[in-house]
């Protein structure tokens, strides 16, 4: 006898059965328990999101972080605010008891003392100008100088060397033993400075 689950098809089963009725019963209850299985099957790869922790989606330090940054700002806030507060108390230039040396300048006044980096300026300004009178004298004591490049002698010993190629290019025989050949080349004339 074969088992209760049949075949392939729903025919089988009720081929074995006696009452047509029972096949059909037979065949939804195994349709149906095909279904649930589908409906309950597993995936072989875990396409679930990772696991959250509470502790790595706070983040505290940058909690922390935030905290004594909003704490320097607010403490900032608070000496702006008081040395603001001082300034608004005063009730004028004259009229707050001040010394006028010690009170806030108005637009467009100047500053009695004159500039603050006045002095530095003026020694800077000094020391350029000696160091360009240095440079100047420097100048002037060479020009009044004779070169030690003298152009008419550069030129002079250019042309001496242009004759000793030419000579040296006329005598290209290989000396041999017997004959000792030799060329006199006019004197070098160095010039004078």
């Amino acid at each position: 006898m074969r088992g209760l689950t049949g075949g392939g098809g729903g025919g089988e089963v009720s081929a074995w059965l006696s009452n047509k009725v029972m096949g059909t019963y037979w065949e939804e209850k195994v349709k149906q328990k095909h279904v649930h299985k589908l409906s309950s099957i597993k995936p072989s790869i875990d396409n679930k999101p990772p696991a959250t922790y509470p502790h790595l989606q706070n983040k505290r330090k940058k909690m922390q972080l935030q905290e004594e940054r909003l704490k320097a700002i607010q403490r900032e806030n608070g000496i702006l605010l008081s040395k603001l507060s001082r300034i608004a108390a005063r009730k004028g230039p004259e009229g707050s008891g001040m010394e006028r040396a010690h009170r806030a300048l108005h637009p467009g006044e100047a500053c009695s003392l004159g500039s603050l980096n006045g002095l530095s300026r003026k020694r800077e300004l000094q020391r350029i100008a000696r160091d360009n009178h240095a440079i100047l004298s420097r100048i002037q004591e060479r020009q009044s100088q004779k070169s030690c490049y003298d152009r008419q002698m550069m030129d002079n010993e250019w042309q001496q060397t242009l004759m000793y190629r030419r000579l040296a290019s006329q005598h290209q025989e290989s000396p041999t033993k017997d004959s000792k050949k030799s060329v006199v080349l006019p004197p070098i004339d160095v010039g004078t400075n």
